[in-house]
Parts: structure tokens; C-alpha cells; sequence
């Protein structure tokens, strides 16, 4: 009997034993599982934050742009391509009282060294006569060579782009394009190779025939050859 006891509680302190090494196990097999879950995370998470950092410096470069003219506080400012003419023309200290805009598209996205020229309105009033009295055969093109800011100030042109450019001029450029169809002679005047008489003509054409249907329908009208469409043509619309 004694022995059978003393099996008994042999059997039973292997039975206990087992237990516990089994407990231990499971519980060495979960604290690795978890020190790996440890040491995954924090390394994801930081290749996620460089990626982020390196996008953000290739998406938003800084750009600079100056204001010129009629504002309180002309200089140089750094924006981004996100920014409008408007948000520069506000770090400049927003616009004088006589300030000139209807020449500007204040909504036209910055680009880098963009110079932006606002006139006053008697500046702007000035040149106008003078394109009228003398009919403009020069390139009003700022984005060539040199900003050649004399030039286009000149010419009523407020959007004067980086010399790197070798694009033709566009409507970047002008800031405006005249519509020949609605514009008054006053305003054609404006248009380079367009003096009063050829204004005139232009306007009398389209009220005996009716709109233009495409800008190349100018050269219809009497005095506008090639060449003078070709100075022109990057300045309207219809």
C-alpha cells in the first residue's frame, strides 16, 4: 500500500513538472513574438518618416518673386508654386491707392524669379498714349536674353518672366489677352503694330461682317498683313 502511494506521488510531481515546463514555453514562445512586434514597428515607421521628409522638400522648393511699383513694401519675397500674383502683391504690403491691376490676372499661379511690375494709373495712362501716337513695332517679349523690364514697363506689361525661358511670348507673359472681338479702339491701340487707324479698321470690319471666328480672320481687315499678325497674334483671343 505504502507503495503504491509513493507512485502515486511520483506520477503526480511528473504530472505538475510537465505542467509547468509547458507553461514556460508557451510564455518564452509569446515574450519573442512580442519583442519582434517591438522591433518591426518602430523601424516601418521610420522609413515612412524619411520617405514623407524627402517628398515634401522635392514637391514645395521655395520660389522667389519680386514686386515692383505701385505697392507699399517693394522687394523680394520666397513663396511657393502653390502661391498666387495676389499673395505676393500682400506680402509687398498690398497696393497703393492708385495701384493699376486690370492689366494683372491676380489669380495666375508664381514662378520662379518672376518679376511682377504694378503701374500706378497715370503710368499706365501715359503709355497707352504713347503706343497710340507711335505705332509699336518692337518685341514686347520680357522672357528672352534679358527681362529687358524697361521694355516691357513700356508696353503696359506687369508679368515680366525669368530670361530662362525661351518660349514665345503668351499669355504668361502679357498677363491679358484682348479679345477682338469686344475690345474697344482704345484698347486694340495696345497691341503691338496696332496704331488708331488699324484700331479703326478693326473695329469697322467686325460691325459690317460680324465677329471674328479665329484670330487668323484679322488679316482680312485693311492695313493687318503677315508681319503685323505675327507681332500680334500671341496677344489675342476671340
Amino acid at each position: 500500500m505504502k507503495i503504491l502511494n509513493n507512485k502515486i506521488a511520483v506520477v503526480g510531481i511528473l504530472a505538475f513538472l510537465s505542467l509547468v515546463v509547458i507553461a514556460l514555453s508557451g510564455y518564452m514562445v509569446y515574450m519573442l513574438n512580442t519583442k519582434e512586434e517591438c522591433f518591426c514597428e518602430p523601424v516601418t515607421d521610420l522609413i515612412s518618416l524619411e520617405e514623407s521628409s524627402e517628398e515634401e522638400v522635392v514637391e514645395n522648393p521655395p520660389i522667389y518673386v519680386e514686386v515692383k511699383g505701385a505697392v507699399n513694401n517693394p522687394g523680394v519675397f520666397e513663396v511657393n508654386e502653390n502661391n498666387i500674383i495676389n499673395d505676393v502683391i500682400a506680402l509687398a504690403g498690398g497696393l497703393k491707392d492708385n495701384a493699376y491691376t486690370d492689366n494683372i490676372n491676380l489669380s495666375k499661379k508664381v514662378s520662379d524669379e518672376l518679376v511682377v511690375y504694378v503701374f500706378t494709373k497715370e503710368e499706365y495712362k501715359k503709355n497707352s498714349s504713347s503706343n497710340n501716337t507711335h505705332t509699336n513695332t518692337s518685341s514686347t517679349s520680357s522672357s528672352k536674353e534679358s527681362y529687358q523690364i524697361d521694355e516691357a514697363t513700356k508696353n503696359n506689361i506687369s508679368i515680366i518672366t525669368s530670361s530662362n525661358s525661351d518660349e514665345a511670348p503668351s499669355q504668361d507673359t502679357t498677363s491679358k489677352l484682348i479679345n477682338i472681338n469686344t475690345a474697344s479702339a482704345q484698347e486694340l491701340t495696345s497691341l503691338p503694330g496696332i496704331g488708331e487707324t488699324k484700331a479703326n479698321n478693326i473695329v469697322s470690319y467686325r460691325t459690317e461682317n460680324g465677329y471674328f471666328k479665329t484670330i487668323e480672320d484679322l488679316k482680312n481687315v485693311s492695313g493687318i498683313g503677315d508681319a503685323t499678325f505675327e507681332q500680334l497674334k500671341d496677344y489675342i483671343t476671340v
